[in-house]
């Protein structure tokens, strides 16, 4: 048994492996998917900790306080993107270089049209910037 089996029920498994059939990822192999994603929390799980101290160190951060704790979620955000794309660029040892292509399509096609950006705390809502 693998790791990524372990992890997920034989029923999460087979509505993973339907989504895959469905979407057109279907020649891909769901333990390397799977083993994919492990590999990405792996990585990101001491960045994502070391944000929730942040947060959990301030709750009630006023606004002095505001700057410092950006800095210090602006450095965590560098230190993720350069993680997704690290992960991104070893995709193809995971799923294959067709794998990585198919993965990347359905993403472009599928996720990133129906996914939504919103604001966040600190971005003007509804402000039309002279």
């Amino acid at each position: 048994m693998t790791a990524s089996e372990g992890v997920h029920s034989a029923s999460e498994r087979g509505k993973l492996q339907a989504y895959c059939n469905k979407a057109t990822l279907a020649s891909l192999n769901l333990d390397s998917i799977l083993a994919a994603a492990a590999y990405y929390q792996q990585l990101v799980a001491p960045v994502d900790a070391q944000a929730q101290a942040i947060r959990d160190g301030n709750p009630h951060a006023t606004a002095q306080d505001a700057a410092l704790v950006n800095a210090q979620f602006a450095h965590l955000q560098a230190q993720r993107e350069a993680l997704v794309t690290a992960v991104i660029a070893k995709l193809p040892d995971f799923v294959g270089p067709d794998g990585a292509v198919a993965i990347r399509q359905h993403i472009d096609g599928r996720i990133k049209p129906r996914t939504k950006i919103v604001p966040g705390p600190n971005m003007p809502m509804n402000r039309i910037m002279p």
